[in-house]
Formats: structure tokens, sequence, C-alpha cells
């Protein structure tokens, strides 16, 4: 059980430490930051994860799905995921 629990300990270590960063400075950007600015970053973030997800298509999936099918060409399958969402992905940023 020990053993288990040290495991654990060392897989999440960065969960951890990211946690406490977090943690330790919400305080301080609530501080230092006026919430008018902070909803403003905010929504620029949401619209970012958001074009972020419909440039990818969900390519980048079917790629780590498909790697490892015999009968496909990786160089042909990086291809089939690369052009699309570069496509989209340059469309947005113009």
């Amino acid at each position: 059980m020990i053993e288990y629990v040290k495991k654990f300990g060392s897989y999440s270590f960065g969960t951890w430490v990211a946690g406490v960063i977090s943690f330790l400075s919400v305080p301080l950007l609530t501080y230092w930051i006026v919430p008018e600015e902070f909803g403003k970053a905010s929504m620029f973030t949401l619209i970012y994860n958001i074009v972020y997800l419909v440039s990818l298509l969900g390519l980048d999936e079917s790629y780590m799905r498909y790697y490892n099918v015999p009968e496909i060409k990786r160089e042909q399958l990086f291809w089939d995921c690369l052009v699309p969402s570069a496509t989209i992905s340059l469309l947005f940023s113009f």
C-alpha cells in the first residue's frame, strides 16, 4: 500500500505543484488586475480555445489512432491530418 501511494505521489507531483502555484497566484492576480481586464482576457482565452478545437477537427486524435495500423502509410497519414488543420488555422488567423 505504501509503495502504491509513493507511485501515485510521484506520478501526480506536477499536478500538485501546479495546484499550489495556482492557489498562491489567484489572490495576487485579483489584487493587481482590474476585473474588467480579467474578463477581457477570459473572453480572449475562450475564443482562442474554441478556434483551436475547431481548427484541429479531432485530427490529432485520429492520427494517434491510426498511427500503428499496418496498412496505412504513416507519411500519408501525417499529411492527411496536417493539411486540413493547418489550412483552417491559417484561415482563422487571417
